[in-house]
């Protein structure tokens, strides 16, 4: 039997425990609280946060759906026909068919052997002939397959299989590819193409090649202002551009081109901001190429302004200027190095064909057959006003680390390059 004492003493630790259990409760419960707390927080949190992404989202839509609505359209099932309207009340396309069918459920209008035409700015853009016509009444884009015949205003003739009409963005999808041929025998091609209304603003992916064999219209030209200065034709033909990736203004003619290659190559994408990636279309990179007359060169990166009638290269540049007649008026030692092919390399180089002007903006190695040169940079000016001399002349500046070798100078006396010096003495001091 325990002690009084004993008793007494289990009675204050019992007495002593009994603050701490409460102690220990109240800090359970204030933790509870702050977690419940944190918890309704974040979640009133995310549910702002949501809110105002579907608030904005909504918004978008609502935008979208104005726009839309704005633009209005007329449909005659008897006739059939189908005309649509900018908000200003111009008349955007008119469609005319054999037969039309209508699906209430997908509100979508099918009609069948069709002729539809394309207007932009109140002036006729464009002319499309196909046998099956699908609009949304829902978004107001169409799209066209079988027996497609498409032409523009200016002439072109469009070849493809399949192409899209979205009508919030105005432009036009061809998924399948296409090709543009005009009545003098310029086209563009490319595996996937979207343009503007006129056809006159292409982005081309995959296999792209644009050809100019020449402009016959004088005034065509003169109406795009492609140049400033007196109208030469014969400046404008046979141009090739191939590439991977190009962008190419009709109205302007410039023509950008790029590859997988270069370091800094531009993106197209869709009307809806997808990507539209090269690789599906073509799965090896290649340079860019450009030609002219007797000048072909590749490069990563390729900008021409037909305009200007200036084309600048980047990126591992290889150029081969194959022979070609002598011109009048120039002097002899460029009429003799006209019969010789030559190559060269450099990483920048530009050239300005109405000018008779290239330079090299690095380090640049033009070869011919027992001769090289190399430098820094090579100017060469066709038609150079040097000071104090009246009159122009063309001239030849290397710049910087400048190198020269040949295998014999045989050949300038052959070509009565150096009259009046012994040849003994040349080639010893060659």
């Amino acid at each position: 039997m325990p002690a009084k004492g004993d008793d007494i003493i289990a009675s204050r630790i019992e007495v002593e425990k009994v603050p701490d259990n409460q102690d220990y409760l109240r800090a359970e419960r204030r933790a509870q609280r702050l977690r419940l707390i944190t918890v309704l927080a974040v979640a009133i949190g995310g549910y702002l946060l949501v809110t105002y992404i579907f608030h904005q989202s909504k918004l978008e839509v609502q935008r979208i759906l104005e726009r839309q609505g704005a633009a209005r359209y007329t449909l005659e099932l008897e006739t059939p026909r189908m005309r649509g309207y900018d908000t200003e009340g111009n008349m955007v396309w008119n469609i005319e068919a054999e037969a039309v069918t209508l699906d209430e459920d997908k509100n979508i209008v099918t009609f069948t052997d069709t002729t539809a035409e394309f207007y932009d700015k109140g002036e006729k853009a464009l002319d499309v002939s196909v046998g099956t016509l699908i609009y949304n009444r829902d978004t107001r884009n169409m799209e066209m397959f079988h027996e497609l015949k498409i032409h523009t205003s200016d002439n072109l003739r469009v070849d493809t299989t399949r192409v899209r009409w979205l009508d919030y963005y105005q432009k036009f999808i061809f998924p399948e590819g296409a090709t543009l041929r005009s009545e003098e025998g310029n086209y563009v091609k490319s595996d996937y193409l979207q343009s503007n209304k006129a056809l006159d603003q292409l982005e081309a992916v995959g296999h792209v090649t644009i050809y100019i064999a020449e402009f016959t219209d004088e005034e065509l030209i003169k109406k795009h202002e492609l140049t400033e200065e007196e109208v030469n034709l014969k400046e404008f033909k046979k141009i090739t551009i191939t590439a991977e990736k190009a962008i190419y203004d009709r109205k302007k003619q410039v023509v950008v081109g790029t590859s997988r290659l270069y370091d800094k190559p531009f993106r197209i994408t869709s009307p809806d901001g997808k990507v539209i990636d090269v690789a599906k279309f073509q799965k090896e990179p290649a340079q860019v190429f450009f030609s002219k007359k007797e000048l072909a060169v590749t490069a990563n990166h390729i900008e021409t302004h037909i305009k200007d009638k200036w084309v600048r290269g980047y990126g591992a540049i290889r150029g081969k200027i194959h022979p070609s007649e002598p011109r009048p008026g120039e002097d002899k030692p460029l009429q003799v190095m006209r019969k010789k092919t030559t190559w060269f390399s450099s990483e920048d180089v530009e050239y300005w064909w109405g000018k008779d002007y290239a330079r090299t903006n690095s380090r640049t190695v033009v070869v011919q057959k027992d001769r090289l040169a190399a430098a820094d940079s090579i100017t060469y000016y066709g038609q150079y006003e040097e000071p104090g001399r009246p009159g122009r002349q063309k001239a030849l500046f290397v710049e910087g680390h400048g190198k020269l070798w040949q295998k014999s100078g045989d050949w300038m006396f052959d070509e009565g390059l150096l009259e009046g010096v012994k040849q003994e003495k040349l080639q010893n001091t060659l």
